[in-house]
């Protein structure tokens, strides 16, 4: 295979998240069948193949932020008090929600379906690196919103076993220990 069909199969693959988005609250179908849910497990692959796709020039990179920041302003707001019509609880997202109303759609809903659990990442990386440092010139002002979302959904989960809560990457050692919040700042 060479390279130009390569491009074209990749590209046509991540056209994928531009037609199966919920341009409201940013998530993703799972599969492009009609009434299909959104998947925690796409809305993750499509938040990692944003900056692929500006590098590529296959998106806009303010088009990109715009798409991040829809999804994680969403996680940021969304119910997590475990109700049936909630997006999960304590930090922790359900696999399956309705792309529409963001509420739990069962499992047994999702017909023909393998569940297999994501895997859980590291809270508040940066999502978009600009090679000339967070806050240099030709960073954009919604970049630093992408990290201070990212924080305050990882400051929601907690852990009912051992009592330890995640902490933003952002945060220095004694910053945590005193319980102090994020450092990262943004517009919104």
């Amino acid at each position: 295979m060479n390279e130009q069909t390569l491009d074209q199969l990749q590209r046509a693959a991540f056209g994928y998240f531009l037609r199966t988005v919920n341009p409201t609250n940013g998530l993703i179908a799972d599969t492009s069948r009609e009434n299909s849910p959104c998947s925690i497990a796409v809305v993750g692959f499509a938040l990692s193949a944003y900056p692929v796709a500006v590098e590529r020039r296959w998106m806009a990179r303010s088009d990109a932020v715009e798409r991040t920041l829809a999804v994680l302003r969403f996680f940021r707001d969304s119910d997590q008090s475990g109700s049936p019509e909630a997006t999960g609880y304590n930090g922790f997202y359900y696999h399956f929600l309705s792309i529409e109303t963001a509420a739990r759609v069962a499992l047994r809903a999702v017909h023909n379906r393998h569940h297999i659990p994501a895997r859980r990442r590291p809270h508040g990386r940066r999502v978009f690196r600009s090679p000339h440092g967070a806050g240099a010139a030709g960073s954009l002002v919604g970049e630093t919103s992408i990290r201070t979302h990212t924080c305050a959904c990882a400051e929601r989960t907690t852990s009912r076993t051992a009592g330890a809560r995640p902490t933003c990457s952002r945060r220095t050692p004694s910053a945590i220990r005193a319980g102090s919040p994020c450092t990262a700042s943004g517009t919104d």
